[in-house]
């Protein structure tokens, strides 16, 4: 392959396929937007910091302030989620984009003694692209979790599954060498999760410190690129990541006229253990392996969520909310508009 000159390292970055292990990291970390879902949910079922409208089958309590499903409640409820992100490229991979949204429904109910478990179901899609390389995800979703309270403590669990649909795309594009490559495959991604909280009670405000882990899995299947002899292949992978949490909420009880709501303020640090950026090994056809790593995630990142809910009614909550988590060259940001409405 002959190359004109100040093109190699482009050449060479096209040919690689960074595009594989920069979209195992991308659906590693998207996995958080499920994960605060739940556990957003599991606050809301026992009227904690941050509560989240839903909708239920009984009836609601509470008098003079914000409303909330009785506890003791079958309670369906549904949640819809997305966000953007970008990782920047750090010598090793190229910057990251990726974007996407989906939609959570599920069910849960009070099994007495404080306890509260559910089950959900749901679909997202997202959307990753990295220099002249894109692909398309789409996710479905399998959840269970469950609630303990005693007091002002609460702990709270959860596991998803997401089977997923991948399809890929690159474009080279230099002196000697044109060629669109695709491939389809398969991953699967799968964590658990337990978050443990502690309640104080201060008037019109609540503050809940709170500590949580979470282990992801991400298996990918065998994949084989077609559309020229630049294709690669590459044969099932897993990968692991670990995080920790420690932070505080906030919710502050407010009113605009005859309508009340609540402010929520959510601050957090999470740690990422392990080899931050995500290695996979490709071949070309009749070639030897190679290894290629996608751009990093930084260990230490902040969390940071906004949220302002009013009781339009006796049935009905909006509420907006704002998230983002941002590092050294990582920006996650997400917003939302919520009508709950209760039956």
């Amino acid at each position: 392959m002959f190359l004109r000159q100040n093109e190699t390292q482009s050449a060479f970055s096209q040919l690689a396929g960074e595009l594989h292990p920069s979209l195992a990291m991308a659906l590693i970390n998207r996995s958080q937007l499920t994960r605060d879902v739940i556990l957003e949910r599991l606050r809301s079922a026992f009227g904690g910091v941050d509560s989240r409208s839903i909708m239920s089958t009984d009836n609601v309590t509470g008098e003079g302030g914000p409303q909330r499903v009785d506890e003791g409640s079958l309670t369906v409820w549904s949640n819809g989620f997305g966000s953007r992100s970008r990782i920047d490229g750090d010598g090793n991979g190229a910057t990251v984009d990726i974007k996407g949204k989906g939609v959570l429904i599920g069910l849960d109910g009070d099994l007495g003694d404080g306890l509260r478990a559910g089950v959900a179901a749901g679909y997202g899609h997202d959307s990753i692209s990295q220099k002249s390389a894109s692909a398309d995800v789409d996710s479905y979703y399998v959840v269970a979790y469950a609630g303990l309270t005693n007091g002002p403590a609460s702990l709270r669990l959860g596991a998803t599954h997401a089977f997923q649909d991948i399809d890929t795309r690159r474009v080279l594009s230099f002196s000697t060498l044109q060629e669109n490559l695709t491939a389809s495959y398969g991953a699967s991604t799968t964590q658990a999760f337990a978050e443990a909280a502690w309640r104080f009670d201060l008037d019109r405000t609540l503050i809940e410190p709170y500590a949580n882990i979470s282990y992801v899995n991400l298996e990918t299947k065998a994949f084989g690129e077609k559309g020229g002899v630049a294709a690669v292949s590459s044969g099932s992978a897993s990968h692991d990541q670990l995080y920790t949490t420690l932070g505080a909420r906030l919710r502050q009880d407010i009113s605009l006229d005859d309508m009340s709501g609540q402010a929520t303020f959510d601050i957090g640090w999470r740690h990422a253990y392990g080899d931050p950026s995500v290695v996979s090994t490709l071949f070309y056809t009749g070639g030897n392996g190679f290894s290629v790593s996608g751009a990093a995630m930084t260990q230490d990142v902040t969390l940071l969520n906004l949220g302002l809910g009013y009781d339009l009614g006796p049935s009905a909550t909006l509420t907006f909310r704002y998230g983002a988590v941002f590092g050294a060259g990582v920006l996650d940001q997400s917003a939302s508009a919520e009508l709950g409405v209760r039956f």
